[in-house]
């Protein structure tokens, strides 16, 4: 993706793969994506190990790159007379305690989970490779 985005004539400040990653939602939104869809044809294009937290003005967004190296949990924490359930994300399960939510699950490899005002909603953008495909490259 890195040489992609140069060619798009992206300046780049870091060598990070989030800054990467953020441009490359940016030019799929540009292009007319929403967020959700946006956020997917980025994530399409990354190779390697990432999850990713990623705030919108719609929601917010997490995921985690079809093998699952890195973690990513979601939780939440109770309702309240003037909001209704609220979900967290997590790169580990004691950053839940911390702040006092339950653990109610991890994020699937290649699941993005899209966080709004309505809820929680999954997403499975990329099914995690066989140990066949990964061989026969």
């Amino acid at each position: 993706m890195h040489d992609e985005l140069l060619r798009s004539n992206v300046q780049l400040a870091t060598t990070t793969d989030s800054e990467m990653i953020a441009y490359a939602v940016a030019e799929a939104v540009n292009a007319g994506e929403d967020w959700l869809s946006g956020a997917i044809t980025a994530f399409k294009r990354c190779e390697g190990a990432f999850s990713l937290v990623i705030g919108t003005p719609d929601g917010i967004l997490g995921t985690r790159d079809p093998n699952g190296i890195r973690p990513l949990v979601i939780g939440t924490l109770e309702a309240t007379e003037t909001a209704p359930i609220r979900y967290v994300l997590a790169s580990e399960t004691c950053a839940l305690d911390i702040i006092g939510a339950d653990y109610l699950r991890d994020v699937q490899p290649g699941e993005l989970v899209w966080i709004t005002e309505e809820g929680i909603a999954s997403y499975h953008w990329q099914r995690r490779p066989s140990a066949n495909s990964a061989s026969s490259r």
